[in-house]
């Protein structure tokens, strides 16, 4: 069966952005690069279907990438015919940028 891994390759924050638009920003809060995620920060999909969420991960951001990771962790292929995917939460100010592989279950 495989499995989806994965890869935080980058978080970003649009400052420009986030100080004309977050109400956050505005109001002096502490508001900045995502928190939940590092750079190199490694998931992999669980369950007997390997489409899960991984345990630990942001309830949004994987509303955002888990139709790619389902797609992967079943052994299909997204876009051009790939096993591989870069794709980013929806976090309009503070977008954090994934890699998606598809791999096969370890266990």
């Amino acid at each position: 069966m495989s499995q989806c891994r994965i890869t935080v390759l980058k978080k970003t924050f649009y400052e420009d952005i986030a100080d004309k638009y977050s109400e956050e920003r505005k109001k002096g809060d502490d508001f900045g690069p995502c928190g939940m995620f590092k750079e190199g920060d490694v998931f992999i999909t669980k369950g007997p279907f390997g489409i899960e969420m991984p345990e630990g991960f942001c309830i949004s951001a994987w509303d955002a990438i888990s139709k790619l990771a389902a797609v992967l962790a079943g052994g299909g292929k997204v876009y051009h015919n790939v096993s591989q995917v870069v794709a980013c939460c929806n976090d309009g100010y503070r977008p954090v940028i994934f890699l998606l592989e598809t791999i096969e279950d370890e266990s």
